[in-house]
């Protein structure tokens, strides 16, 4: 398989604050983009080529389901999901046929869930803590809908992605620090990064954030943050934390994340969902197993895993 162009690893290094390690045992997961509606308009949004009126059928998301038994773990995937005109009853089925669901929301819809599809995890990805942009996804505009949401189930999860572009960066770290103070139940963030999914890897893009600078507000942040947090990291396929990966006891198959769209078209890779391959799936097939090697880096890991980097302070953790 061809290897993308230009891919350069950048070593983040950790002090006594951290441990860096490799995400949790490997596991194959289904992304179901449910539909192509969304209620928000984002910049460089990851679906932004595929908005339209389109939605999976339940059938065709039963039939899926029913062939490839293999996969535990089911995310929920839009546009914005919450528009998907089913999703109580795929909820439902999928909690019937003990899924490990997440579901990925810009939150704006989020007290619409019932409370008898609880608990559930939800993902939330965020630009700004405050803004008049609806596209920067502002975290703290619906922050009275995660509270509400996370007191309606005791185990109710909610996960948040701090995303970082050109436009936000060098908040980065003020922004984590007024996360934590504002949902002080919160455990872990997730540095993600926003690039064009129309061309990945190409860093010259208006608004898009380097893959350089991206490992530089990382390392700044692994340096400055005095917090409790847990920090998960987006590309373990770029950036590397010195962890020795040949010898640790990690399962190195890649194309963990199978895609399949409102529009029945079909992706192996995650970091392939933007093209228009013209590949699209039957629901009666069984989706093909994960690769050895990543055809972006050449590696034997997943280019789309995290590294989890543990904070020492947090929960008495000793070095």
């Amino acid at each position: 398989m061809t290897k993308s162009k230009n891919i350069k690893n950048f070593l983040i290094k950790t002090n006594d604050k951290w441990e860096a390690t490799f995400q949790d045992k490997f596991e194959e997961s289904l992304l179901l983009f449910l539909t192509e509606k969304c209620n928000l308009n984002c910049q460089n949004c990851f679906m932004a080529n595929k908005m339209g009126e389109k939605e999976l059928s339940m059938d065709n998301i039963v039939s899926i389901i029913k062939n490839n038994k293999r996969f535990k773990k089911v995310d929920l995937m839009g546009g914005e999901p919450l528009l998907y005109s089913s999703i109580n009853k795929l909820i439902k089925y999928l909690k019937e046929e003990n899924k490990d669901i997440s579901l990925y929301t810009n939150g704006v819809l989020l007290n619409s869930i019932p409370e008898n599809l609880m608990p559930l995890r939800v993902c939330i990805s965020f630009y700004e803590l405050e803004s008049s942009e609806a596209s920067r996804k502002p975290l703290f505009e619906i922050a009275d809908k995660i509270e509400k949401f996370r007191a309606k189930h005791k185990d109710n999860i909610i996960k948040l992605v701090l995303l970082l572009d050109e436009t936000n960066y060098t908040n980065a770290l003020d922004y984590i620090n007024k996360v934590e103070d504002k949902f002080s139940w919160l455990k872990k963030i997730t540095i993600g990064l926003m690039r064009n999914e129309d061309d990945y890897w190409n860093d010259n893009i208006p608004g898009v954030l380097s893959f350089k600078k991206y490992a530089e507000t990382v390392q700044m942040i692994l340096d400055n943050y005095d917090g409790k947090l847990d920090i998960d990291v987006f590309l373990k396929g770029v950036l590397t934390f010195g962890l020795d990966e040949e010898n640790a006891e990690y399962d190195y198959r890649t194309n963990r994340f199978k895609c399949v769209f409102a529009d029945m078209s079909y992706s192996e890779c995650l970091f392939n969902a933007h093209l228009n391959t013209e590949q699209y799936l039957d629901a009666n097939y069984e989706l093909p197993k994960c690769l050895d090697t990543c055809q972006h880096t050449g590696k034997k890991k997943c280019i789309a895993d995290k590294v989890r980097v543990l904070n020492r302070s947090n929960y008495g953790r000793e070095k």
